[in-house]
């Protein structure tokens, strides 16, 4: 294009958008999620001839499968955007998430739950007032544009925007005193050995040491329990394990931090 005249126009014929409505965005409380939710829900909808668009079937169920980097090329989430994006639909349980092989490797699979997509919306929606102004036609396409209208929401709801298991931490003690000291780091292996588990080990966990726990209480102190739980994350996401047992003593290993660092900034 040569001018603005040339960028309207083509700004006009481009079809190359993301359709998100923000009433997901609302309840997910994050955008990236919102828009890995809509993409997530797309692939869920029957194509324009009524059939499903999934063809992954695993578990009696069918699924999404896609690696981290696929999400790129749909809708412009990066790798580590993709895993924070998975785990807060996860928490607030609109997903399923298993890990299958699928084309010669392991891929991770997502499954929408929709009872638990429904009750979200209609929670986030003053759904009543949508139904009364806007469901008065049967035209389908007609009564799909009032769901992304501005709508009430009730923010007097409690969130404290922490991993679970951070907040069941915090419930308990309100500060890090050398009191919780223990529960800190009970927490976090109790995390890493539930991430290990679902990642298909089964060998129990090797006891800390002196200088494991210390590395552990430094990584507290540089971004606390939370930001350990997203590097977990990454470690088994990542597969950083590689032929080894996972065992946490692997995860704390100094190189392993710094790539993890790499793959964080």
């Amino acid at each position: 294009m040569q001018n603005f005249k040339d960028f309207l126009l083509w700004e006009k014929a481009s079809r190359d958008t993301i359709d998100v409505k923000r009433v997901y965005v609302d309840i997910c409380g994050d955008l990236i999620a919102g828009i890995m939710l809509s993409q997530i829900i797309y692939w869920h909808l029957p194509d324009v001839r009524g059939r499903s668009k999934l063809r992954v079937y695993k578990d009696d169920k069918f699924w999404v499968a896609k690696e981290h980097n696929d999400w790129w090329e749909e809708c412009r989430i990066t790798q580590w955007q993709s895993r924070r994006a998975i785990k807060i639909l996860g928490d607030k349980g609109l997903i399923e998430k298993k890990y299958f092989m699928f084309n010669g490797r392991r891929t991770t699979h997502i499954r929408l739950i929709e009872n638990n997509l429904i009750s979200a919306i209609n929670d986030a929606c003053n759904f009543n007032k949508i139904r009364s102004e806007s469901f008065t036609t049967t035209d389908y396409s007609e009564s799909l544009q009032p769901i992304t209208e501005t709508t009430p929401i009730d923010y007097n709801k409690k969130h404290t925007g922490l991993h679970p298991h951070t907040q069941k931490v915090a419930e308990n003690t309100e500060n890090y005193t050398t009191d919780s000291y223990q529960e800190r780091i009970q927490s976090i292996v109790h995390y890493y050995d539930k991430k290990k588990r679902e990642s298909g080990f089964t060998d129990p966990l090797r006891p800390l040491r002196d200088s494991d726990k210390q590395v552990l209480n430094s990584l507290i102190i540089r971004e606390g329990v939370d930001w350990v739980f997203d590097r977990i994350d990454v470690y088994f996401d990542e597969e950083l394990y590689g032929s080894g047992d996972a065992q946490i003593q692997h995860f704390l290993d100094e190189e392993v931090q710094h790539y993890i660092d790499l793959k964080t900034r």
